[in-house]
């Protein structure tokens, strides 16, 4: 799970990059997905080599 601390830090890049304010819910959901996303293309590049 994403801390609150990084959930906001996203929201703030989401906001500043592409303009669109997120609730913490949406921010949350939107980062932990992502966090998931990366940890599944990483173990399966692990398991490629």
């Amino acid at each position: 799970m994403v801390s609150k601390e990084l959930i906001q830090e996203f929201r703030d890049i989401v906001k500043a990059e592409y303009g669109l304010d997120l609730n913490f819910e949406e921010a949350s959901k939107t980062g932990n997905d992502l966090v998931d996303i990366f940890d599944t293309l990483a173990k399966i590049d692990f398991c490629s080599k």
